[in-house]
């Protein structure tokens, strides 16, 4: 259930952010996401951190969205 809603969080920042950006700028679009960083969770955050970059790595080696890469 945390999976489905921390995976709900980042699709609803993502589409926020894509919404307010201009896609004819050829910077990038950045998502923004919710995790532990320090504390008993920390590695959590980190692995959550490392998956998400991964995701986005294979996601801008396919041409982002209109050419344009996201970045967190």
């Amino acid at each position: 259930m945390k999976t489905k809603s921390v995976i709900l969080g980042i699709i609803m920042l993502f589409v926020v952010g894509t919404t307010i950006n201009d896609f004819s700028k050829e910077e990038p679009l950045y998502i923004a996401f919710i995790g532990p960083m320090s504390g008993e969770g920390k590695a959590a955050g980190e692995i959550m951190t490392q998956a998400i970059q991964l995701y986005l790595d294979q996601f801008n080696s396919r041409g982002g969205i209109n050419g344009r890469k996201v970045d967190c």
